[in-house]
């Protein structure tokens, strides 16, 4: 799973090419307008669930769980169909679900591994072309990332509440879910971490991102003891916290206006 994480963070680091690109600015107190809207947002998170999915799925079809592996490829693709038209309204809806497609029908049974990971590459491509092509410059803004950062470890408490009954995982698809969103945020955080200043509240978001990987350690093994929803609620109460102050993020996304012509 390492070497999957690793891939993802290399992934969404590309779009960033150098550090020096990031709006730095923004994490030094600057009180401007964000330039992005929640829909803009929503759209990283879409994608970034994507990512998490057929992380999910390609670990389980490596562990010959090719049925749970199928699941989370079928996640993959609900999850695509609620972006599938603002996606198409860019052109650039077609890639991607040729990719989803590719993959899903190899996820369901045994085959050969380099064609699996050939595919489940390809998916991440894609949906880096596919957010290009959503978001743009948006994907240089810190504030923007952090955005996303915050929705997805929100999606990792809810999948994990939802998964749960009597204080025992009932649900393990939904706790997969809550490791797969957890991936990708700590891969969004590992690309835009190095460098930044406020080096106390850089090191508090690291904390808890560290305490969340022994919470969800693994797509394949369930945890003998879950960690309680009050226990889990203050860890991303307390990450989100430190990322806002980090970050100098809004509590509200001011939507940008347009003059009228």
């Amino acid at each position: 799973m390492k070497r999957n994480v690793w891939r993802l963070a290399v992934m969404l680091g590309c779009g960033l090419m150098l550090f020096g690109l990031l709006k730095l600015d923004r994490v030094r107190g600057a009180q401007a307008d964000v330039g992005y809207t929640s829909a803009d947002v929503e759209h990283s998170v879409s994608l970034d669930k994507i990512r998490g999915y057929v992380q999910a799925s390609v670990t389980l079809w490596k562990a010959a769980d090719y049925k749970l592996a199928a699941a989370h490829a079928a996640d993959a693709n609900a999850e695509f169909a609620t972006i599938n038209n603002d996606l198409a309204a860019q052109n650039a809806d077609t890639a991607l679900k040729t990719a989803l497609d590719v993959y899903t029908g190899l996820a369901a049974q045994a085959g050969d591994t380099a064609k699996m990971d050939a595919a489940y590459q390809a998916v991440l491509d894609a949906a880096d072309t596919a957010e290009q092509a959503l978001v743009g410059s948006n994907l240089t803004d810190t504030q923007f990332l952090g955005e996303v950062i915050v929705k997805l470890v929100q999606s990792v408490e809810t999948e994990y509440t939802e998964s749960l009954q009597d204080g025992k995982i009932a649900e393990p698809a939904k706790y997969r879910g809550a490791v797969a969103f957890l991936q990708v945020a700590q891969a969004r955080w590992d690309v835009i971490s190095t460098g930044l200043e406020n080096p106390d509240s850089a090191a508090k978001v690291k904390a808890q991102f560290d305490i969340l990987k022994v919470d969800f350690p693994d797509y394949v093994k369930l945890p003998a003891k879950p960690v309680s929803p009050d226990s889990l609620k203050k860890t991303v109460n307390t990450l989100i916290d430190a990322l806002r102050t980090l970050l100098d993020l809004p509590q509200g996304i001011q939507e940008p206006t347009t003059s009228a012509p």
